[in-house]
């Protein structure tokens, strides 16, 4: 599994810092919250993201998503994490 390291704006989401750092991940929606395709496995640092939001938990339970599996487009980071592109 190829690594990368990438510096994220904390007032853009995840899947936005990684679209603009040419990081591929699907996001069928367009960062809606609606589809689920931009599902991170976090590795490391979960306390630094957001906190969960109404939409994002409903897909969550919906979908049986673990604890460490977050939408990028829903979250916000605010320290250094590892995530995993499943």
């Amino acid at each position: 599994m190829p690594t990368r390291g990438v510096f994220v704006s904390e007032e853009a989401s995840l899947l936005a810092n990684l679209i603009e750092n040419n990081v591929e991940i699907n996001n069928s929606c367009g960062g809606n919250g609606t589809c689920g395709t931009c599902l991170i496995q976090v590795i490391e640092g979960l306390h630094y993201f957001s906190e969960v939001e109404e939409l994002e938990a409903e897909i969550k339970r919906d979908r049986g998503f673990e604890e460490n599996e977050r939408l990028s487009c829903q979250s916000f980071i605010k320290g250094k994490v590892t995530i995993k592109i499943p």
